[in-house]
């Protein structure tokens, strides 16, 4: 029994001594998404100031703001966080340089994380996305009519992100 405890420490103390002190994390922001980088680093702060984990690595983020839609600048920044050796990328949120950096991350091996709505279930190697598959809110969405009992529903939305969900939500979904 001793013996055993004194194995689980080991690897234990082991496991946490492997860890490096500092992590650093990227993220780029399309140049009006001032919220998504403020709550990005607040995050980052919070995640450092918890007490409860003692002995954490500290995070260190490293964010850049990128020209929305445009893929060199999206390629440049993102080359230049992964220079600092950053272990994850955060963002951009427009669609096309979202993709060209996904592509980046999944070629070196770093992890991609998504926050935009994403109408594919299906994701990319490294890519995380902390937004509901559209399965997800598909099912949401049912079982909210169900549970309400209503009858018919009318969406209201703006812009191309909208028509999508809508689609996601009347089309796609199970005839239920």
């Amino acid at each position: 029994m001793i013996l055993r405890a004194f194995v689980v420490v080991s690897v234990l103390v082991v496991e946490v001594l492997a860890l490096p002190r500092l992590i650093r994390i990227g993220g780029l922001f399309d140049t009006e998404d001032e919220e998504q980088e403020l709550a990005f680093r607040l995050a980052v702060e919070f995640f450092n100031r918890n007490t409860i984990m003692r002995g954490k690595p500290e995070l260190v983020a490293h964010t850049e703001r990128i020209n929305t839609g445009d893929i060199y600048d999206a390629n440049r920044k993102v080359c230049g966080l992964l220079e600092m050796g950053v272990a994850a990328i955060f963002g951009p949120q427009d669609h096309l340089t979202s993709l060209h950096v996904g592509s980046v991350c999944d070629e070196v091996e770093v992890p991609h994380i998504q926050t935009r709505w994403d109408y594919k279930d299906k994701r990319d190697g490294l890519s995380i996305n902390l937004h509901p598959s559209p399965s997800a809110l598909r099912e949401s969405f049912v079982a909210m009519v169900k549970y309400l009992g209503w009858k018919n529903f009318t969406l209201l939305y703006e812009g191309n992100y909208g028509k999508r969900v809508s689609y996601v939500i009347l089309y796609c979904g199970k005839s239920d």
